[in-house]
């Protein structure tokens, strides 16, 4: 057996996981507003979802982006318009709360 099959027969024995993202959103980028040259949008982001396309134009790759407003906020020009709509996250509940909170929690 080649390696090739030894790769094909060790993924075939798992199965795929689904994967929800945890944070959706919206990014608003218009590009008209950007100054020829400008890395500012692409150098903060931290998950690398922003990226410059083929033109040397600014795009956004939004299965990567956490919607986290960086690229909003270094932008100079406002070309970046970003809304985080929804968190997926589990109920949070106190395990021993005290006079000033909750001391600790479960998830």
């Amino acid at each position: 057996m080649n390696f090739r099959g030894i790769l094909l027969f060790s993924i075939e024995e798992f199965s795929a996981r689904a994967v929800k993202k945890p944070f959706l959103g919206t990014v608003q980028l218009n590009v008209d507003l950007c100054p020829e040259g400008c890395m500012a949008y692409v150098n903060i982001c931290p998950t690398h979802a922003a990226q410059l396309n083929e033109n040397g134009k600014p795009k956004v790759q939004l299965d990567f982006c956490v919607y986290c407003f960086a690229c909003e906020k270094v932008c100079p020009e406002n070309a970046v318009k970003v809304k985080r709509n929804w968190i997926f996250h589990s109920d949070v509940r106190c395990a021993r709360a005290s006079s000033t909170g909750c001391l600790r929690f479960f998830v």
